[in-house]
């Protein structure tokens, strides 16, 4: 079983100024243009749906990806000697290595079968990149960068899709952006000092009777708990919004399971039943896609489910254990997008109908976020 994510154009929201003399439509403080509105409506259609899009043209080109890939690579399999040197990570600063094996997506499963490591938005903070060759140092800085300027469009174009805008469309003009409803989740990212990007890395596997062995030796067994082994467990994302970006064949070991609301229950999510396997969808010689452009798959977080009282989709996704594929080296990048630290999170009045109440209480952005990491880095020392 599979479904298909659609392919979102992202050109109408990429402009080169934010501000207000220049930009277009709602990036320069007017009414969205109708490219804007096209690529809005497409984005909450996916968003209520299942919560993924590939997304295109959002700023951050394929040779940039390239370069990542090749940075990964030679991070974790040319310089893995030098790991005795990485800052470790722990949910008080959720910033460097994570050994194999050492977190769990799913609490329920056994260690992930990878290894990864975080970088974070200065100035909020100073990454540590001791033992680290260089180019994964250029490579993290130029990611950063870029994940900046398109996280913060993203967050607009997501207010347009869930209608925000119309919320200040013939009221006072006065109002500061933070007051302003198409800032709603914006102006949460202005010091961006909860957002994380995330190197990974999955090791082959050899199949050996009862077991899995990497390459490095480390073993694992074929079958948890009568389950296929999973190479990282079911789990929705933490915060508002997600870019993950994937080498070739990356995409063929992900999987994605619709759960109601934004946090999987691991009351059956976490079973071998029901999950699809996704589909880029084929671009048509009309939609005008840059191919210099890479492609990220974006999914709505559990943050964002919670913002808007579950209208949109967290869903569940995993990473297994392909057979064709797992005695390969699987790599991809996360952009975790979370509102700052003091940033209040609170259902918008928009989304309460028919005399429906709060499903949840308002949180701040550090309390929900240091609570789910303490979650999954159950083995972290």
């Amino acid at each position: 079983m599979s479904v298909t994510v659609p392919c979102v154009d992202f050109s109408s929201f990429l402009d080169d100024s934010l501000k207000k003399e220049g930009g277009e439509g709602v990036l320069a403080g007017l009414s969205p243009t109708p490219e804007q509105l096209k690529t809005a409506s497409q984005l909450d259609q996916a968003c209520r749906d299942h919560g993924f899009v590939a997304l295109t043209n959002f700023g951050v080109s394929q040779s940039m990806v390239d370069e990542a890939f090749d940075a990964s690579k030679s991070m974790f399999i040319d310089n893995s000697h030098q790991s005795h040197l990485w800052r470790r990570i722990h949910p008080s600063h959720n910033m460097g290595y994570a050994p194999f094996q050492s977190e769990q997506l799913n609490p329920s499963r056994l260690g992930d079968l990878k290894e990864s490591f975080n970088v974070r938005f200065p100035p909020a903070h100073v990454n540590d990149f001791s033992g680290c060759p260089p180019e994964f140092v250029d490579a993290s800085e130029q990611l950063l960068q870029a994940f900046r300027s398109a996280s913060y469009r993203y967050a607009i174009a997501c207010a347009v899709a869930l209608g925000l805008h119309e919320e200040d469309e013939g009221k006072h003009k006065g109002r500061s952006e933070d007051e302003e409803s198409l800032h709603l989740f914006s102006s949460t990212l202005e010091k961006m000092d909860l957002c994380t990007v995330r190197f990974l890395h999955y090791p082959p596997l050899i199949n050996k009777g009862e077991n899995l062995v990497t390459n490095n030796g480390d073993t694992t067994t074929t079958t948890e708990y009568g389950k296929i082994a999973i190479r990282a467990g079911e789990h929705t994302d933490f915060g508002a919004f997600t870019f993950l970006l994937l080498a070739p064949g990356a995409l063929e070991s992900l999987q994605i399971k619709p759960v109601d609301g934004g946090e999987i229950s691991n009351n059956g999510e976490d079973s071998d039943e029901g999950w699809l396997n996704l589909v880029l969808e084929t671009n048509d010689t009309d939609k005008s896609i840059n191919n210099a452009s890479a492609t990220a798959i974006v999914n709505t977080g559990a943050l964002m489910a919670r913002w808007t009282n579950d209208y949109w989709r967290a869903t569940a996704h995993r990473v297994i254990t392909h057979p064709a594929l797992m005695a390969e080296h699987r790599y991809s990048i996360a952009c975790f997008v979370d509102p700052d630290a003091g940033a209040l999170v609170d259902v918008h009045e928009r989304f309460l109908r028919n005399g429906e109440e709060k499903k949840y209480p308002p949180i701040k952005g550090l309390d929900y976020l240091l609570m789910k990491l303490r979650e999954c880095q159950t083995n972290v020392k």
